[in-house]
């Protein structure tokens, strides 16, 4: 049996984290999830999975401290999730109508991103339950590393269609979709390591993401930066893609985006129950990881649920299932889908 990490981190340390789990760490993890408290383990070991908030220790030995999902556990996830996920698509391919005059890209960003991801999101910090892992500190401050049993048939992090990640420059915010591809955040995080070049590389991106935005609205010209356009697939046949979210494109969508938050929050509270329950039932839960500890787990199952119903509807058409990433950018003065997304 073999465990595959999965990293979220405020501060881009998912590599950090990737870089410290070796073989050694993920068979220790295995162990503990599976109850070996009498088996003897490497300290240095130990050292770096409490750092990286994977275990804690109760009473002299290593416990759990994250979601550990096994084979099971996936199961009942993906079934649960589904379940959800139907219910919801239903309701966001109703409501959701309005969105479909936006192009696949800002629809995509708008009702799957803003308005059913991030309105639950939103309930379940507020009210603390969901763990602020944001507030962790230390070499791996501000990231959340949880983990899956690896078997033949498991969907994984690969397929997750509405996974997120953001760049925010001076002016805009690139926000990319998807679970890989070809997007200018990836080909930064493979082009150096080097904790001299953060700084470095984070100037760029900002000057990057304005330039790519500034060049798709038409405010700029640059044959170079066409180019770089191109390869990350914001133009289509020699043109920009319609990607940037404006104020006014926002206020446009802006009612649906809210009815499409609301239901899906709804939705959520009123699954808690069943979510919960099944969490305490999970490796972790029975170890007693909170439910608060795993619910971004969870949600995760939700997500690819959900993107799967939109998907199978037509809600959705952008091509982020074949090319892996798409991107849009919004406008940074934009202050109330800034706090949709906080």
């Amino acid at each position: 049996m073999k465990l595959k990490p999965i990293v979220a981190s405020y501060l881009g340390f998912q590599r950090r984290v990737l870089e410290t789990l070796a073989e050694e760490h993920l068979e220790t993890v295995m162990r503990i999830a599976l109850g070996e408290c009498g088996k003897q383990y490497d300290p240095s070991v130990l050292i770096d999975l409490e750092e990286m908030h994977i275990i804690c220790s109760r009473e002299g030995r290593p416990i759990l401290n994250t979601a550990v999902f096994m084979k099971a556990d996936i199961l009942q996830a993906e079934k649960l999730a589904s379940t959800i996920a139907k219910e919801l698509g239903e309701q966001l391919a109703r409501i959701g109508e309005p969105l479909t005059t936006a192009s696949p890209e800002i629809r995509n960003f708008l009702a799957g991103t803003v308005g059913a991801a991030q309105g639950p999101s939103a309930l379940l910090r507020k009210k603390g339950l969901q763990v602020n892992w944001k507030d962790y500190t230390g070499k791996f401050a501000s990231t959340k590393t949880d983990f899956e049993e690896i078997f033949d048939g498991h969907r994984g992090p690969e397929s997750d269609w509405q996974s997120k990640s953001t760049v925010k420059g001076e002016r805009y915010t690139a926000v990319f979709i998807g679970s890989g591809g070809a997007n200018y955040l990836q080909l930064f995080d493979l082009t150096s390591n080097s904790e001299d070049a953060r700084p470095f590389r984070g100037h760029l991106m900002v000057f990057l993401t304005d330039s790519l935005a500034d060049l798709i609205a038409g405010n700029l010209s640059n044959g170079n930066l066409e180019r770089i356009a191109e390869n990350f697939g914001l133009y289509e046949n020699g043109q920009p893609k319609d990607i940037i979210v404006t104020d006014e494109i926002f206020r446009r969508y802006l009612p649906a985006v809210r009815q499409i938050s609301q239901h899906s929050t709804d939705l959520y509270v009123q699954s808690l129950d069943r979510i919960f329950e099944f969490l305490r039932s999970t490796t972790s839960g029975r170890q007693g990881v909170a439910p608060e500890n795993m619910m971004m787990h969870f949600a995760r199952y939700c997500r690819r649920a959900l993107a799967d119903e939109l998907y199978r509807t037509g809600f959705l058409t952008d091509k982020v299932r074949e090319t892996g990433s798409i991107t849009v950018f919004y406008e940074n003065s934009i202050a109330e889908l800034r706090e949709f997304l906080v």
